[in-house]
């Protein structure tokens, strides 16, 4: 039975399929992408990106996560950001056992 929890979890994770070999513990810890991804773009400047990515993977590190990649980068381009960067994605992969999971966020610069 799928509860409410389970619900919220799945819809935060997103929607891959990757998401039904993760059993609840593994789940649970998946949430923690997202929390990182939403940390970043909550506390972003374009003085502290780098910075707060760094946070971001080291926290995720601390919590049991291998991290294959944790980048920004311009949202249109996908090119390294510039001073014509309007849009930024912070795109990561991560692997929980022998599961890779992957998510972004996208943030606007103002």
């Amino acid at each position: 039975m799928t509860t409410k929890m389970d619900r919220r979890l799945f819809f935060q994770n997103g929607f891959s399929s990757r998401n039904n070999l993760l059993n609840q513990d593994e789940l649970k810890l998946a949430s923690n992408i997202f929390n990182e991804l939403s940390l970043i773009k909550k506390n972003y400047s374009s003085n502290n990106l780098y910075l707060l990515i760094d946070k971001a993977k080291n926290n995720l590190i601390k919590l049991g996560f291998k991290v294959d990649y944790l980048d920004s980068l311009d949202a249109l381009s996908l090119n390294e950001i510039d001073s014509s960067t309007s849009s930024i994605i912070i795109a990561i992969a991560v692997y929980i056992g022998e599961i890779r999971l992957i998510d972004n966020i996208i943030i606007n610069e103002p």
